[in-house]
């Protein structure tokens, strides 16, 4: 299967792992109570699923079945290491091209890396394999770094050991800014929600 996903996290699923954040679980839970339908009974396939973090609040907030699609292998690998007292599916595959079939699951979401996509590949898929009243969220945790002085030290202190540092949260690429609208516009008749999660580090 072609990978058309961009961003190559070999090499740094160990580090991934260890330091980065789960989402909001008020948001998660918001999310859920959307559905009429039984969380054990909800069909979820979290797409570019990484190490898994989304995919396991996923599962640990009692949805019975859930596939996380992941096209790197050295996440994917570590992320069925991380989770494997889960009964999570993992399987390759992109957000353009899942393998999935069609009109089989109640929620697709994509945590931290919708960014990444082809959108018009990616929506078409989603359209595909979305159930009847089902739904696409795309989420980021934004590192809100000019809230916290300490992380504006540390921030400061990286910038001083490599002057030409470039780091931006993709979360806060400027993609999201009006992905809402760009959802809504989408040529495929999907039912679509953007949510932008804020999660400050303390």
């Amino acid at each position: 299967m072609a990978e058309l996903v961009s961003g190559d996290f070999s090499g740094l699923s160990s580090a991934y792992s260890k330091n980065r954040p789960d989402y909001s679980k008020s948001v998660l839970n918001a999310l859920l109570g959307l559905y009429s339908i039984e969380r054990r009974n909800l069909r979820a396939a979290d797409i570019g699923a990484g190490t898994g973090i989304w995919t396991r609040m996923l599962h640990d907030a009692g949805v019975d079945k859930v596939l996380a699609v992941e096209p790197n292998d050295d996440m994917r690998n570590q992320g069925e290491e991380d989770n494997s007292g889960r009964s999570i599916e993992w399987i390759k595959g992109s957000a353009e091209l899942t393998g999935l079939s069609n009109s089989s699951f109640d929620l697709i979401s994509m945590a931290s890396s919708f960014h990444w996509v082809n959108f018009e590949l990616a929506t078409k898929e989603f359209h595909r394999i979305l159930s009847p009243g089902g739904r696409f969220v795309a989420i980021w945790n934004p590192r809100l770094i000019e809230v916290n002085p300490l992380l504006v030290q540390i921030e400061d202190y990286l910038k001083e050991l490599k002057s030409d540092l470039k780091r931006v949260s993709s979360g806060r690429s400027g993609m999201t800014e009006t992905l809402t609208e760009k959802l809504t516009a989408s040529n495929f008749s999907m039912m679509l929600s953007m949510w932008r999660v804020a999660t400050r580090l303390k």
